[in-house]
């Protein structure tokens, strides 16, 4: 669309190639309000082609001096490259045709997007400027900066980003086009004779596009209803006909106004201040010599929807499974902890042998005998030495050569004493005792018993 910010009159107005090479657009009082800002002596050919491009161009060679392809409006066509030079830029409604606030170019990071430039402020909406390029599956290493839409319904861009149309595969008509709500649209039909219908789209719920709806405004949309937009309470609509305008207070002020802010849940307006705002402008600091000041307790509806009750009882079910864990841990600890213990009494030796005697630990026989320093006598199987208990008790404390061997003739020994005790024999026991201990210190060491002949005996006068 030419000149679409200051369009011509349709009756009247004139398209003309000039001698000079340039094409210029005058009105009805012919003022030249476009040319093509070219020139050539050579013979030229002004030529629309079959794709829709309307080509400038010398009839000798293969010189293009102007064509329509590099001047989108809103649209694209298949063949229709849009480059780093050119953009698509939306209508102010589906009736004005004037430029309006949104565009889809290639920014400085070679990244595809949609943009919204306002009378203020200027946002970039899509694809979501939150998530980086990779996260939508887009690549800034490419600056060639190119984009096509081909016969068949399919897209692809330099950044990586590619889709096919609903109807991909067939060769029909078809444009691209950025509508006046910011969204970008891929429409098809078979012929002239058919209506458009939409066979792509950028994304559904346009109040994600920025400004849609203005300032001091919210948005909600519906699948069935489309979008709706409403001023907050305290607002109206600025102009009844265009929603980018937003909403304006409906009070009036008397006062000599400068600033409004809207923060929280009033609304503050003064003539002077001397202030520091914090980033979410939440707070006021300082407010001097202020000659008016109005507020306004704004009205804030909260929206019960009701309670999930899957979701309650999924909460109720994960509580109790974690309490049941945690108890059983706990019960688990508890019986580690326990059975640590008597283990560690077992091996302090605070418990009675199956056989009737009390067992000591080893380091409780090296203390008692005083690192085993004073020896009393040998046999086959060991050293005794002189021992001290903790009870001050004086004890014979026989230490093995060979703890593997020796250790089940020593426990033998010790129950067969065990059960002379537990038989209340003490006496026949202390003389059965006593006659083993002499055999076992005679002066003559071959004479000696070893420790199996000392258990023979012991077991002997056991049994009898």
């Amino acid at each position: 669309m030419v000149n679409r910010d200051q369009p011509v009159n349709g009756k009247r107005s004139k398209l003309t190639l000039l001698n000079t090479g340039n094409i210029v657009l005058l009105d009805v009082s012919l003022n030249n309000v476009w040319s093509s800002n070219t020139a050539s002596l050579e013979p030229l050919d002004l030529h629309l082609k079959n794709d829709g491009n309307l080509v400038l161009r010398e009839l000798q060679g293969t010189k293009i001096l102007w064509q329509s392809f590099d001047s989108p409006t809103d649209t694209l066509v298949p063949g229709q490259p849009l480059t780093r030079y050119t953009k698509l830029v939306a209508s102010r409604s589906e009736n004005n045709h004037s430029s309006g606030f949104y565009q889809f170019f290639f920014d400085d990071e070679n990244i595809l997007g949609l943009h919204y430039n306002g009378r203020d402020v200027s946002s970039s909406y899509w694809p979501k400027p939150w998530l980086l390029s990779w996260d939508v599956g887009r690549t800034n290493f490419n600056s060639s900066r190119i984009a096509v839409l081909d016969s068949f319904g399919e897209f692809y861009s330099s950044d990586n980003f590619t889709f096919t149309t609903s109807d991909y595969g067939s060769v029909m008509q078809r444009i691209m086009k950025l509508d006046s709500d910011g969204v970008v649209r891929v429409y098809s039909r078979i012929n002239s004779s058919m209506n458009w219908y939409v066979s792509w789209l950028a994304f559904s719920g346009t109040c994600t596009v920025h400004g849609v709806c203005g300032a001091n405004s919210t948005c909600s949309y519906s699948p069935k209803l489309g979008r709706k937009c409403s001023c907050i309470p305290g607002y109206r609509m600025k102009n009844p006909n265009d929603w980018s305008y937003g909403c304006e207070p409906m009070f009036d002020f008397t006062c000599n106004k400068i600033l409004v802010w809207i923060y929280a849940y009033k609304i503050v307006i003064v003539k002077h201040f001397n202030s520091h705002i914090g980033r979410d402008m939440a707070s006021i600091d300082v407010l001097q010599k202020h000659n008016c000041k109005m507020e306004e307790k704004l009205q804030r509806v909260y929206v019960n929807e009701g309670e999930n009750h899957f979701v309650k009882f999924f909460l109720w079910f994960a509580t109790a499974i974690g309490a049941f864990q945690t108890v059983s841990i706990f019960i688990i600890w508890c019986s580690l902890f326990r059975t640590n213990q008597k283990t560690f009494a077992d091996q302090q030796g605070y418990h009675l042998a199956d056989i009737g005697f009390r067992k000591f630990s080893y380091f409780e026989l090296k203390k008692a005998t005083k690192g085993f320093s004073q020896e009393i006598g040998r046999g086959g199987g060991g050293v005794v030495y002189k021992g001290l208990l903790s009870d001050d008790r004086h004890a014979a404390i026989k230490r093995l050569y060979n703890a593997q061997q020796g250790e089940g003739e020593f426990l033998a020994e010790v129950g067969i004493i065990g059960r002379l005790n537990h038989m209340n024999l003490i006496e026949i026991k202390m003389k059965i005792l006593a006659e083993v201990a002499l055999d076992c210190v005679v002066d003559e060491r071959d004479s000696r018993p070893t420790m199996s002949r000392v258990v023979e005996m012991l077991q002997y006068h056991g049994n009898d």
